[in-house]
């Protein structure tokens, strides 16, 4: 009775073992997957403020913050959103 106890104890803990491993991958899988759909969101925000802004829009905001003008529109929401006018998160 003691060992048929004992190596029920036994399968058991291998079997919670796998369910452990099974649960951290699916763990790092759902990480990963989250990392992936937070850039995917950082690059819509991106390129929703670079279409909601006008140029001049965007220089006027540069000028105001002592931040310099020139170079493409991206460029420029880029140092906006490097001194904090423009809050989009990057991961």
């Amino acid at each position: 009775m003691v060992m048929r106890v004992l190596l029920t104890d036994d399968i058991n803990n291998g079997q919670t073992d796998r369910q452990i491993g099974l649960l951290q991958a699916k763990i790092t899988e759902l990480e990963e997957e989250n990392r992936t759909l937070r850039q995917r969101l950082a690059v819509r925000e991106r390129k929703s403020l670079l279409a909601r802004h006008t140029m001049e829009e965007l220089r006027a905001l540069a000028r105001k913050e002592s931040i310099p003008v020139s170079g493409t529109k991206e460029q420029l929401l880029s140092r906006l959103v490097d001194k904090g006018i423009f809050n989009i998160d990057f991961y």
